[in-house]
């Protein structure tokens, strides 16, 4: 039986022992960090989300909008669980195109990601981005302390170029 502070705990514990004690943790650890956490938190999500509630802590918050900006917000392991449940449904399928890491204040971790979720709810798979930050927990590990994710607009069918800002007029009689 794991729980998934002893799995963060144990990687986080491994990076440790690979760096001299004077070292800043690197970039390339944390995106392993980053990488093992978002393979381990959307397995779950798409399986039995209710076992995320592991994830989260007393001070926890959780921030989950759709593309009209229509969300839930929750604080602590109870009401983030009850979210989640909502959220989540079994044979969710996630497809992650990023996923990023830095280190943050405390040793803590910010991670994003961004993909593509399927849900047997939704016709076609949505596009979305989810920001977490992992907060260092004693002895060892990690705990989500905040969890922000939304859902993205399609893009449009035929994307429009760029075009770069015209100077106003009395801009450019300014300039003369």
């Amino acid at each position: 039986d794991w729980s998934v502070a002893d799995v963060l705990a144990a990687e986080q514990q491994q990076q440790q022992q690979q760096l001299p004690a004077a070292a800043v943790p690197s970039a390339a650890s944390a995106r392993a960090i980053a990488s093992s956490f978002a393979l381990k938190y959307y397995t779950l999500f798409g399986r039995s989300p209710h076992a995320l509630r592991g994830f989260y802590k007393v001070d926890s918050y959780f921030q989950h909008d759709d593309e009209q900006n229509a969300g839930t917000a929750a604080h602590g392991p109870e009401e983030i669980a009850d979210h989640l449940k909502q959220l989540g449904e079994p044979h969710c399928k996630v497809e992650l195109s990023v996923v990023d890491g830095q280190w943050s204040l405390g040793g803590g971790l910010v991670i994003q990601c961004v993909g593509l979720m399927q849900t047997e709810r939704s016709d076609a798979p949505r596009r979305f981005v989810h920001t977490f930050f992992l907060a260092t927990q004693k002895p060892s590990g990690f705990y989500v302390l905040n969890d922000c994710m939304r859902y993205l607009q399609p893009p449009p069918a035929s994307p429009q170029p760029l075009v770069p800002p015209q100077p106003s007029a009395a801009a450019e009689q300014q300039q003369q």
